[in-house]
């Protein structure tokens, strides 16, 4: 592939490749656009398919590598897990997730579940704002109607009955789940 084609063109693929949701194959584009450039960049070792993990100043360049490595594996849109596979210190856990969110690259998105069994998902998935509002609107009981076309009234693993009357928003358990919202490598074309 690296004699087929110019660098010119396979930065055209990788920017095309980039915003589709597409397991490493812009990775791999621009692994190999970084190989062919001259200069500091032309190793795989300087890689980045994330370069904002570059910054990260809390963590061994080899740990780094490794979580690079793991975003890689998840296209824009899928649910993130796994951070244990990178560290397996909590806070270095926590820390890297709450850098990961700031930088763009990680969003968390919330789903009410089951009060009763936890385990059936009772709503749809929820950005952080969309749950801000949701818990405003259980301070507003004549808002009963809202409620009902967020939030399921009936769990259909155990047959609980959602109480929009009586419940307290401290109440209703939410699950998070960490969604992936970074394209990897955005500008790497660029000279």
């Amino acid at each position: 592939m690296k004699d087929a084609y110019t660098k010119e063109k396979l930065c055209h693929f990788q920017k095309a490749f980039a915003a589709l949701p597409m397991r490493n194959l812009s990775r791999d584009l621009a692994l190999l656009i970084s190989q062919m450039k001259d200069g500091a960049h032309s190793s795989a070792a300087n890689f980045y398919a994330f370069p904002i993990l570059q910054k990260i100043d809390f963590l061994p360049e080899e740990t780094k590598k490794a979580l690079d490595n793991h975003l890689s594996c998840f296209s824009k849109g899928q649910y993130f897990s796994s951070i244990g596979r990178v560290t397996s210190d909590p806070g270095l856990q926590k820390q890297t997730l709450t850098f990961l969110k700031k930088a763009g690259v990680l969003e968390d998105r919330f789903i009410v579940i089951c009060p009763r069994c936890c385990k059936s998902r009772l709503s749809a998935f929820m950005t952080l704002s969309e749950k801000e509002e949701l818990e405003c609107l259980f301070s507003h009981p004549e808002k009963k109607e809202i409620l009902e076309m967020h939030i399921r009234d009936l769990c259909h693993l155990c047959q609980f009955q959602f109480p929009y009357d009586t419940i307290r928003i401290d109440e209703i358990p939410f699950q998070v789940l960490t969604k992936v919202i970074g394209v990897p490598a955005p500008g790497l074309c660029k000279e």
